[in-house]
């Protein structure tokens, strides 16, 4: 995964991300029990570490968490048979 812009510059350089959206989550963060989130995104957002971040995919990992600078936002919603619902 590419976390440099074309111009050579990195990714949120001074602070400069408020929102980070993602499919899957960082790893182990509202990722599951059995921490299915990517060490790739991790390594992202502790490298931009934007203000709120917001992920789905692992359903029984929703909630909210916080760490230093940023929201952690696991949107994900799903029923006891864990199948997503119409929202």
């Amino acid at each position: 995964k590419n976390t440099q812009r074309s111009n050579g510059g990195g990714w949120g350089q001074n602070g400069g991300v408020d929102v980070f959206v993602s499919h899957e989550p960082p790893h182990k963060i509202l990722d599951g029990d059995k921490e299915y989130g990517c060490p790739g995104i991790l390594d992202i957002a502790k490298q931009i570490s934007p203000r709120v971040m917001i992920f789905g995919h692992i359903h029984e990992g929703h909630g909210i968490t916080k760490s230093d600078r940023t929201l952690f936002i696991n949107a994900a919603v799903a029923n006891p048979g864990m199948r997503a619902k119409k929202i």
